[in-house]
């Protein structure tokens, strides 16, 4: 039935599947523990500045993962999530360079902007 209305067999599912749960199940969000500690984002800078020469063609994609990198060598509030294309994006070079600022997510592209939304309100990068 997966996927599938149960039809005029939905009742009789929703008595079965009531009488095996125990307890009041009382289920809600619970409150907010603002225990993050506060942070200044204000002052990240880069371990070392761009070592690219004039005229050297460098893709964004790179450019990006180095900056990445060394962004997070100097913050660890800085962090990547990656939808299992690091070696595309080349954040594979911070999960290198700052393994526990890198987190995978794997296929789930929802599921990683949900992850963006709380890593930021608790002052991630």
């Amino acid at each position: 039935f997966h996927g599938k209305a149960l039809g005029d067999r939905t009742d009789g599912a929703i008595k079965t599947i009531q009488a095996l749960i125990v307890g009041d199940n009382k289920v809600g969000p619970q409150p907010m523990v603002d225990d993050a500690p506060r942070v200044d984002l204000t002052n990240v800078k880069l371990s070392a500045p761009p070592n690219y020469n004039l005229g050297d063609k460098v893709a964004t994609r790179a450019a990006y993962g180095t900056g990445l990198a060394k962004l997070g060598q100097t913050c660890d509030r800085v962090v990547a999530f990656d939808a299992d294309v690091k070696n595309s994006t080349f954040s594979e070079k911070l999960m290198k360079a700052c393994p526990g600022q890198f987190v995978e997510c794997f296929i789930a592209e929802q599921n990683m902007v949900g992850v963006g939304i709380g890593a930021a309100t608790r002052d991630r990068a």
